[in-house]
């Protein structure tokens, strides 16, 4: 048994057999903190032990489970007004000529061959 394929295991351990979470961890390979979040997982569903036999392991995973819908409701910026802003030849020039007046003043030895080429 693998992941959440192991929930079964674990009910039928806690509700038949009566053991500790502790126990089913081992008996489970798993840790003590996921027998716990099982357990709790189902006492807030509507299922109960024992689990209806109609009931699969894709439909019981959904149950206790459930996809939360995203809760990133932050308005996204224009991204096409960021481009058109920031990227466009006039800033871009500017910011190079900024940048190569900076090199020029520190002095950078490979500044001047560079700047022959851009020029």
């Amino acid at each position: 048994m693998k992941g959440k394929t192991k929930l079964r295991e674990v009910f039928r351990l806690k509700f038949e057999h009566h053991l500790s979470e502790r126990k089913i961890a081992q008996s489970c390979n798993i840790s003590r903190s996921t027998v716990k979040d099982y357990l709790a997982r189902l006492s807030v569903s509507e299922l109960t032990w024992p689990l209806p036999e109609s009931i699969d392991e894709h439909t019981l995973e959904q149950q206790l489970f459930p996809v939360k819908p995203s809760s990133n409701k932050q308005a996204q910026p224009d991204w096409s007004q960021i481009d058109q802003a920031f990227f466009t030849l006039p800033t871009l020039n500017k910011a190079i000529r900024s940048l190569l007046d900076e090199l020029k003043a520190i002095q950078l030895p490979w500044y001047h061959e560079a700047g022959k080429k851009l020029w």
